[in-house]
């Protein structure tokens, strides 16, 4: 057995023990005898081809749930790889991530690196093209029960869709076909573009990104949209496995204004046709819809720019023809005006020199009245000028009488008051004594000793500090005048003269 005859090779060895490289030869070696070749099913994952044309990949075997159940590295080297090639084109398809593929392979061991994969020689194209219907058909149904398969169809599209959002590769045939289209019709189109991959692997996220962000700006005010164009040039039926995916369907399907698209592809209509509001062939034939759709409505505008032309001519003439009359009839009646005013201007005349005829003989009657009135008149007025100068003077006598009388009253109670002024009093010797208050003091009671007494004179005052009071004068004393009480008066002081 080789076994066997590597061990005696390695004679220092223990008994039953084996080396890496022999472990691994003889994996190689068991693999190949039990699967010298099996068909099996798996998910293509991450392919990428190597310089020297060998396309490496993963064949993945998922879950309901999307959850990874087994992996397994896989090569397609470059002679295996460009026969599969030329058969999958013959189907219109190619080897693409997420695709599901039926493979018949050998199972290799490579011991210098401890890896096992799977060397696909052979891909079943009728399979292929099996699995992409059934999960288009699947994603249909998943739409369908959702409510989301004519949502956007149920859409307004405007009538002049001038402002687009494009969804696709840039600089791409399609995009050029696309714009170059617009261009042509010399229309205002105003078209915002959001590139993104087509295909390969990241052409699904892309796009979903676009279409909803698109959206969103629409939404939002940001960038006010007619309508999301999303197309791309041609391709195998696999390319459009990217238009067949059920997020970039909902997507298109919930955007809240039209999507159209042109996927380039004459014969197979993708999911993402099927749930958009409009679906042409080409990225060309689509521009030239929206190209026509705008001129339509040009054509309209025009047709209806000459039916409204066509209604103000006539208007005009009829009024032309209007104003034309009124000029006649305003003619006939500024002649008829004329006239008129002569005749008022020979009456407004004939008025006048009567009112002046009339005017001036009343003006005579009316000298003759007032000279009839003017000599009695004149007597009156000098007898009652008479009247006025004798009552003057009657008047003046009793004036002047009255005068003499209030005079002589005047004189006596002048004389009065000069011999009631206090000052006059002081001046025949009295005098008028005030308490500390400054109130003047009338009788001695309620004066108490030691009071201190302001005694003003005709010229001058005194101030007194009481030492004595009495209501009476004694037996033995000498009686006071009859307008003081007596008073014992102690360190009188003169004060200053020029005091009240």
């Amino acid at each position: 057995m080789r076994r066997m005859s590597e061990r005696e090779a390695t004679p220092e060895l223990p008994e039953g023990t084996y080396t890496l490289s022999q472990l691994g030869l003889e994996l190689q070696s068991s693999l190949r005898q039990l699967y010298p070749g099996v068909w099996l099913v798996g998910e293509a994952q991450r392919p990428s081809q190597s310089g020297a044309g060998h396309l490496y990949l993963e064949l993945v075997e998922k879950g309901r749930r999307d959850d990874v159940r087994a992996r397994f590295a896989a090569v397609i080297f470059r002679r295996d790889l460009q026969r599969i090639v030329r058969q999958l084109k013959r189907h219109d398809l190619e080897i693409r991530g997420g695709q599901q593929l039926r493979c018949y392979v050998e199972i290799d061991f490579y011991p210098p690196r401890g890896s096992l994969q799977l060397v696909v020689r052979d891909v079943d194209a009728v399979f292929a093209l099996g699995d992409l219907e059934r999960r288009r058909r699947e994603t249909l149904a998943a739409l369908e029960r959702d409510g989301l398969l004519d949502r956007n169809r149920a859409l307004t599209l405007s009538m002049v869709p001038l402002r687009i959002g494009l969804v696709t590769s840039r600089g791409s045939a399609a995009a050029e076909d696309f714009l170059a289209t617009l261009r042509a019709s010399g229309l205002p189109f105003v078209v915002h573009l959001a590139a993104v991959s087509v295909q390969g692997a990241r052409a699904e996220l892309e796009v979903t990104r676009a279409v909803r962000r698109l959206a969103a700006e629409h939404e939002g005010g940001r960038r006010p949209l007619d309508l999301l164009a999303l197309v791309r040039g041609g391709g195998s039926r696999s390319d459009l496995a990217v238009f067949d995916a059920r997020q970039v369907a909902e997507a298109i399907a919930t955007a809240p204004l039209p999507v159209l698209t042109g996927l380039g592809h004459e014969i197979d209509v993708s999911v993402a046709d099927r749930v958009a509001h409009l679906a042409r062939k080409t990225p060309t034939s689509l521009a030239e819809f929206l190209v026509q759709r705008c001129l339509v409505v040009v054509q309209q505008l025009e047709t209806l720019r000459r039916e409204l032309a066509r209604s103000a001519e006539a208007a005009l003439a009829t009024a032309r023809r209007e104003v034309r009359q009124s000029e006649d009839r305003l003619r006939r009646c500024g002649a008829t005006l004329r006239h008129r005013d002569e005749e008022l201007t020979s009456l407004r005349r004939r008025m006048m020199r009567a009112a002046e005829r009339s005017l001036a003989g009343r003006s005579r009657r009316l000298g003759r009245v007032a000279e009839r009135m003017a000599a009695p008149a004149q007597r009156r007025v000098r007898a009652g000028g008479r009247q006025l100068d004798e009552r003057g003077r009657s008047l003046a006598r009793v004036a002047l009488s009255r005068l003499e009388t209030v005079g002589v009253a005047l004189e006596a109670r002048r004389r009065l008051i000069r011999q009631l002024d206090p000052v006059n009093v002081l001046a025949r010797g009295f005098s008028i004594t005030r308490d500390a208050q400054g109130r003047a003091l009338r009788a001695a009671d309620g004066i108490e000793r030691g009071a201190v007494l302001r005694t003003e004179l005709a010229r001058g005052a005194l101030r007194s500090i009481v030492e004595q009071c009495g209501s009476a004068a004694g037996p033995t004393e000498t009686a006071p005048e009859p307008s003081q009480r007596s008073l014992s008066l102690v360190d009188a002081a003169r004060e200053d003269s020029r005091e009240p």
